[in-house]
């Protein structure tokens, strides 16, 4: 397939692996493109640079801020659709639509049921990780980006980033990130890996993005990531072996043009 006709993700690099891959909103959408074998290509953009990428190519915003329209990480362009799509729920939904000979991840009459357990887990399932990964994240982004994600950042968090996950914290931040997965291992039961049984869905990826986001920017062989896939009778390495298969990311990528 010629470039011209292949999906373009936008995304920010980072140098945890070779593959630069780190995102966990890009990584939702990379493991349903794989999910659908849909091929892609990527271009890099760094942070400050996202809202001025975005409004050049004319990607949709994902928010609005105090100041206006604000812009994230991924959007996509589909030129089978000569369309940009931004976040990743929106772009989930478009693959799906544009793309109906391909599995979907938000199988017929499933769409509100989905949203809403997606919604639970970003209530409840990422904000615990945050204090264990900023402080990395940032040290592995380029110099580039490193500026604004710190500002950004710590006046979210409103402290230092190197104070968020210290020797002396880490244990008891672990602990209420346990505490948060096994409520999510209670709902989705010990007899099938995915939230709907044996189908793979859009918050399955969603929860397999932010879990491989700690896997990647801390280590697999971390103590913190190891500790994660022995909770819950290892109920999250048996749900990320699922993933391994489509854990295959292009190496490369070109740079957007500002």
């Amino acid at each position: 397939m010629s470039s011209s006709s292949t999906i373009v993700v936008y995304d920010v690099p980072g140098n945890c692996t070779v593959d630069r891959v780190w995102s966990p909103n890009t990584i939702k959408i990379r493991y349903i493109l794989n999910h659908k074998k849909l091929p892609y290509r990527v271009e890099w953009v760094e942070f400050p640079d996202i809202a001025a990428v975005a409004q050049k190519l004319g990607a949709p915003p994902t928010g609005k801020g105090r100041r206006g329209p604000t812009y994230s990480i991924p959007f996509i362009y589909d030129p089978a659709t000569s369309k940009y799509v931004s976040n990743t729920i929106d772009i989930a939904r478009h693959l799906d639509a544009a793309y109906p000979n391909t599995p979907p991840v938000f199988p017929a009459g499933s769409e509100a049921l989905i949203a809403a357990f997606d919604d639970l887990w970003h209530e409840k399932g990422v904000p615990p990780m945050f204090p264990l990964m900023v402080s990395f994240v940032h040290n592995q982004l380029n110099p580039a980006s490193q500026p604004y994600f710190r500002k950004t950042r710590e006046a979210f968090m409103k402290k230092p980033l190197e104070e968020l996950c210290t020797p002396d914290t880490e244990p008891r931040l672990l602990a209420d990130f346990e505490k948060a997965l096994g409520r999510f291992d209670a709902y989705m039961g010990e007899h099938y890996p995915f939230v709907m049984g044996t189908t793979l869905t859009y918050v399955d990826a969603s929860i397999a993005g932010w879990l491989t986001w700690m896997k990647r920017v801390r280590g697999p062989q971390s103590q913190a990531w190891k500790a994660v896939e022995s909770w819950q009778r290892g109920r999250w390495k048996r749900f990320m072996d699922a993933f391994a298969p489509l854990e295959h990311f292009p190496e490369g990528g070109i740079t957007a043009k500002l």
